[in-house]
């Protein structure tokens, strides 16, 4: 068995996409790893531990028993599981890990790798009944790490990951640990991707700019960062089947003149950005006609995009695509406790990040000095998932008058609700329904995204909550804003929100006239926003004032305030529903936006000389002003 056999053994299971595959390439990597199978390679049947484990397999095809099987003789160091999930979200994939029967070993408790026990490491295995992927789950403790298998070993696997697990079944405990969750860590990704993507960006905008040499830096920028979110995105989508792969690889751009002017312009704006009724025949017909429109505003035709409409970029396409073609990717974000070895949302927001504060080649500033100059500092994923655990759970705990610790089992990795506290679900759910949550400098929306994730896994505790999506959508709707100084930066944040939606969505080829069970994206341009929380005001709306401390007086005035609170939001609500419904086009759309900036300043005027004032009408409903305990932890 040699790196070439198992690549063998995958592009098989490329081409052929079935049970019998998956398991041969499964058995592949047990051979490979210097395991002994089950006898003649054949997978031995295991009863679930739990209800909702059995509920989350798929029925073998004849016997209708859950498929969980094992796939290693007993008596060895390495034990390897192999399931069929109905589907492979964190959700599943923990369940599976996390009730293994016969896994009750210390690599289910947050002690060292390093400690040795009678029991062996398990080495979980899961598919989908579309049988097209396997993936390789190893935990410690509550943390997981995960890598998927497709078509083809990519570079990382072959080259950084596989070749470590050689005979790893020969190994000490100690050295299996160790080199088992070392290959895993996802920062040789986040490395060798980063450094691959910035090459891209860096040669984009020295083509746009020897096109157009009166572009400035920052339309550069933002057209760079646009086009290259704006194909990744769509790199996504081919991950849910919304965008036939196709249509978008490298090989395509290859046999298609002018593919940059003739295909993906016609893919952004003519198809993704208008209704399946209003559009015109396409060239590639029968790849255009099976993508769903998805609005949200990620693809509006931007200035940018006009500046540079003529740029002949195939040449520079390929090699960029051919890079995302060595990569896995995958829409389920990572947080602190799970992580797969794949370039995700989150890691998307990453990279941007870096991207933005890069070297500037007219001023030669750093990287660190431009960061300096923004404030763009990367929030660690295990902070922030520290800070989203201990705003809710403070606030959570100010609203049901309970101490902080009693919460504490709602905010663990496999949470549940205290015990004591059933009685006050409901209580506990209004609050959530209620709580805002504004990011004052929101870079590409690490904490709105992580609030989100939390949420959800609350409200999802606490029941009455409707579809995933739809939870996901009220949630962004009613509970997170986000600002940024920097614009190109929160188009990454909307980035990361619309794809939180599109992992819940289900793609069906022959729903056209519903657009094939794809819901609209929701608009957020009143939700991520580009301004300056520093300052005193932005566009004459203040974000924070220390005068929040004081009592209110001058009753009038503040009646006033409210008032144009109140008929901005309406505007608001009026602008987003007509965009989301694509009925806010030419005149319409800029009288009301007009009429928006006009009450703006506005009611920038009168926080100016008035009172005391929040500005919740900006980010939500324009409701009074409450408790000043409720505005700092919306703040927070």
């Amino acid at each position: 068995m040699n790196l070439q056999d198992l690549n063998k053994n995958l592009d098989e299971l490329a081409q052929h996409q079935n049970r019998e595959k998956v398991i041969e390439f499964a058995f592949a990597l047990v051979q490979w790893m210097g395991l002994e199978s089950t006898p003649n390679y054949t997978p031995q049947l295991l009863a679930p531990k739990t209800q909702k484990l059995k509920d989350f397999l798929c029925p073998a095809p004849q016997t209708v028993q859950p498929q969980l099987y094992r796939l290693t003789a007993d008596n060895q160091n390495i034990r390897i599981r192999f399931a069929v999930l109905k589907k492979l979200k964190k959700e599943y994939i923990s369940q599976l890990v996390d009730n293994d029967p016969g896994s009750e070993s210390f690599q289910n408790t947050p002690e060292t790798l390093q400690t040795i026990t009678k029991a062996p490491y398990f080495i979980h295995f899961a598919t989908t009944p579309e049988y097209n992927k396997l993936i390789l789950i190893f935990n410690h403790g509550d943390q997981k790490r995960v890598l998927s298998f497709r078509n083809r070993l990519t570079n990382t696997q072959y080259n950084k990951i596989i070749q470590q697990w050689l005979n790893i079944g020969t190994k000490s405990k100690p050295e299996i640990a160790n080199l088992l969750w070392k290959s895993l860590d996802i920062k040789e990704v986040n490395t060798e991707f980063y450094k691959q993507i910035k090459e891209r960006f860096d040669a984009l905008i020295g083509i746009a700019k020897a096109t157009n040499v009166q572009a400035n830096q920052n339309q550069l920028k933002q057209f760079a960062v646009r086009l290259i979110g704006r194909y990744i995105f769509c790199w996504f989508l081919k991950e849910k089947e919304i965008i036939p792969h196709e249509f978008i690889r490298s090989a395509t751009i290859k046999a298609t003149e002018n593919y940059y002017q003739n295909t993906l312009l016609k893919l952004f704006f003519d198809t993704l950005n208008t209704q399946i009724q209003d559009r015109v025949p396409l060239a590639l017909s029968i790849l255009f006609e099976k993508i769903p429109y998805l609005n949200g505003g990620l693809f509006d035709e931007s200035e940018e995009d006009r500046l540079f409409r003529t740029l002949q970029l195939d040449d520079w396409l390929i090699p960029f695509v051919e890079v995302l073609e060595n990569y896995d990717f995958t829409v389920d974000e990572s947080n602190s406790t799970y992580q797969q070895v794949a370039v995700d949302p989150e890691m998307l927001g990453r990279i941007f990040e870096n991207l933005l504060a890069s070297q500037n080649p007219e001023t030669e500033k750093s990287a660190n000095n431009e960061r300096k100059a923004f404030g763009a500092f990367y929030t660690p994923r295990d902070i922030v998932d520290y800070m989203v655990n201990e705003s809710l759970k403070t606030y959570l705990a100010s609203k049901l008058n309970v101490s902080s610790d009693e919460l504490s089992p709602a905010f663990l990795a496999n949470p549940v609700w205290p015990e004591k506290l059933n009685k006050r679900k409901q209580e506990a759910y209004i609050a959530l329904q209620q709580v805002k949550i504004l990011d004052p400098a929101c870079g590409s929306g690490a904490f709105p995204m992580g609030v989100l994730h939390r949420l959800v896994s609350l409200r999802e505790l606490l029941g009455l909550q409707p579809n995933t999506y739809q939870l996901k959508k009220d949630i962004l709707s009613d509970n997170i804003y986000g600002i940024d100084i920097m614009p190109m930066a929160v188009e990454i944040a909307r980035l990361r929100a619309w794809l939180s939606l599109i992992v819940e969505e289900d793609y069906k080829s022959d729903k056209s006239g519903s657009n094939f069970g794809i819901d609209a994206l929701p608009n957020l341009d009143f939700k991520f926003m580009q301004g300056n929380s520093l300052l005193e005001t932005y566009e004459g709306i203040k974000l924070f004032d220390e005068s929040l401390l004081e009592t209110k007086t001058a009753t009038q005035r503040q009646e006033n305030i409210e008032k144009t609170q109140n008929k901005l939001s309406e505007l608001q609500r009026q602008y987003v529903s007509l965009l989301n419904d694509n009925k806010l086009k030419g005149t319409e759309k800029g009288i009301l936006e007009k009429e928006l900036k006009e009450n703006k300043n506005l009611l920038g005027k009168m926080l100016r000389v008035g009172e005391p004032s929040v500005d919740y009408g900006f980010f939500n409903n324009g409701e009074a002003i409450g408790n000043l305990s409720d505005k700092l932890f919306n703040l927070h």
